[in-house]
C-alpha cells in the first residue's frame, strides 16, 4: 500500500514537473561576492588608468606651453612651403 502511493506520487511528479514553473529561486553567495571583488577590481585598474591618462594630458598641456614659449621667443624655425620653385639644370 505505502510502495503504490510511493510511485503514484513519483510518477504524478515525473510527469507534472515538467508543466509546473520554478518556485524555489538559487542563490550562490560564493559567486555573488567573487563577482563582487572582480568588480571592485576592475573599478581600481579603471580608476589607475584614468589617473595615468590624467598626467599623460598633464604632460602634453606643459610640453605644448613650453613649443608656444619657442615658437613666440624664437619665431616659427619650420620652413615655409615654397609655392612656385623652379630647378635648373645645368
Amino acid at each position: 500500500m505505502r510502495l503504490t502511493k510511493y510511485l503514484i506520487a513519483l510518477t504524478v511528479s515525473l510527469f507534472a514537473a515538467p508543466l509546473v514553473p520554478a518556485q524555489v529561486v538559487v542563490i550562490d553567495p560564493a559567486s555573488i561576492a567573487n563577482n563582487q571583488a572582480n568588480h571592485i577590481v576592475d573599478l581600481a585598474k579603471y580608476v589607475e588608468m584614468v589617473n595615468n591618462q590624467l598626467k599623460q594630458i598633464t604632460t602634453m598641456t606643459q610640453e605644448l606651453q613650453q613649443v608656444t614659449a619657442y615658437v613666440k621667443a624664437f619665431g616659427d624655425l619650420i620652413p615655409k612651403r615654397i609655392e612656385s620653385a623652379r630647378f635648373v639644370v645645368l
